[in-house]
């Protein structure tokens, strides 16, 4: 019987799709975002049409690029707000869990651990 595909850890599609369009604002279109994030246009619109999220990697990417953290820390906690119970867990146990590591990460590479 053939293994099953790991899946890639990341946020969904909603706070992924969140992500695009505070990038629009900033005044960067799709083929940029996308090759901010290592990806293409098509997976950015499967992603703006709810079918897909952002992996841990385009995240990543787009951190190195873009400082996204820094903005996206008001739009993540009034997420986890709105939500609430166990929905609010979940959001914090499946899609801020890549973002929380990547923020540890960086810190301990500014601070020289």
């Amino acid at each position: 019987m053939p293994k099953k595909a790991k899946k890639e850890k990341g946020i969904g599609p909603g706070l992924s799709k969140r992500i695009i369009e505070f990038l629009q604002e900033q005044d960067k279109d799709l083929k940029e975002i996308a090759r901010l994030a290592g990806t293409t246009q098509k997976y950015l619109s499967e992603v703006l049409a709810g079918k897909k999220g952002f992996s841990e990697k385009h995240l990543e990417n787009l951190q190195q690029e873009t400082n996204i953290l820094l903005h996206l820390a008001p739009v993540l906690a009034g997420e986890l707000a709105r939500r609430g119970g166990k929905k609010g867990s979940d959001l914090l146990m499946y899609g801020i869990n890549p973002l929380a590591k990547m923020a540890c990460s960086m810190m301990a590479r500014i601070l020289g651990d």
